[in-house]
């Protein structure tokens, strides 16, 4: 059951990525994209995180039907017709055109290379805050309280509230590419906060030091997506994201190979693991800083976000 709920998983959610485009304005992708796979997930998500309880049972199960039937339902309602697919060209063809657009296009490239590294890197950040979390809630957790659990759940509930509400208020005014890299830039330091999760009120410094870098990571997430639906046609929609995943996965595979040295290194303690951690998420977004102003002319013709905003606003196009 664990590989084939996997696999439904990731086939699911490439073609809700592949198929949004096609009923989703452009100007509207990354609002849409925030609330399908940031906001709704949360229901079930952070109640199970802040009461750390896990739902079972047969009310439970009777809820996972009742919500898949009316699922069911609400698409045997969609009345729009898509457009047929083209015609088959081949199995192994077909996977060579969307390998050879990811890799010629320059800013589904550089999205490649973001996933591959901060899948690389973030096995150091993992064990960095995994070490500042037994640093700062040493003496929280024995008092047994409630304001000390939700501080220890902060980091699970509140990256998803603050990178929603910073994605739709940001996103037309700097555009998705740009704030993707400049969430990831902006959060990025915070890592450093870490290193003082031993002095003063340690667990403010980890709240802080997981919390908004996790924010920066949901910003950057969403943007790219929604980026890339933009600049993808639709025919390789689906295949470019398989290019990803598999690009991703094989990334996760290398990065279990540095989780006993990332620990090793945690447990040295300081300033030095923290700024590490650091330093590896801001190399990661280098290849999205490398690749914007081809991003910006895939979405305004060359022009910058305002500059083409004013000239549409004069043409009235």
């Amino acid at each position: 059951m664990m590989p084939a709920s996997g696999v439904l998983a990731m086939v699911t959610g490439l073609g809700r990525d592949a198929y949004l485009p096609s009923v989703v304005r452009r100007e509207r992708l990354l609002p849409a994209n925030v609330l399908l796979l940031t906001l709704l997930p949360q229901i079930v998500v952070v109640p199970m995180k802040l009461t750390g309880a896990v739902w079972q049972g047969p009310v439970f199960l009777f809820a996972i039907g009742l919500a898949l039937a009316a699922t069911a339902a609400l698409f045997r309602g969609v009345s729009a017709v898509e457009a047929p697919p083209p015609p088959r060209a081949g199995l192994w063809r077909e996977t060579a055109e969307g390998i050879r657009f990811t890799a010629r296009h320059p800013a589904l490239r550089a999205i490649a290379l973001y996933l591959v590294l901060s899948a690389v890197v973030a096995e150091i950040a993992g064990a960095v805050a995994g070490e500042a979390w037994e640093t700062a809630f040493r003496g929280l957790s024995g008092a047994g309280s409630g304001s000390a659990w939700w501080l220890m759940s902060a980091p699970a509930y509140v990256p998803c509230v603050l990178g929603a509400l910073v994605a739709v208020l940001l996103h037309r005014r700097i555009g998705t590419f740009r704030l993707a890299w400049w969430a990831l830039i902006v959060s990025g330091p915070f890592t450093l906060l870490l290193a003082l999760s031993g002095i003063g009120p340690g667990w403010a410094w980890y709240v802080l030091g997981t919390a908004v870098p996790a924010a920066g990571r949901l910003i950057a997430f969403v943007a790219l997506l929604s980026h890339r639906q933009a600049v993808t046609p639709h025919r390789l929609l689906g295949r470019t994201g398989a290019v990803l995943i598999v690009l991703t996965t094989v990334a996760d595979g290398v990065a279990g190979l540095l989780e006993e040295p990332a620990e090793r290194l945690a447990e040295v303690g300081g300033v030095a693991p923290a700024a590490l951690a650091t330093v590896a998420a801001l190399a990661a977004a280098v290849p999205l800083l490398r690749a914007r102003r081809s991003a910006d002319h895939d979405v305004n013709g060359g022009l910058g976000d305002d500059r083409a905003r004013r000239v549409m606003g004069r043409t009235g196009d």
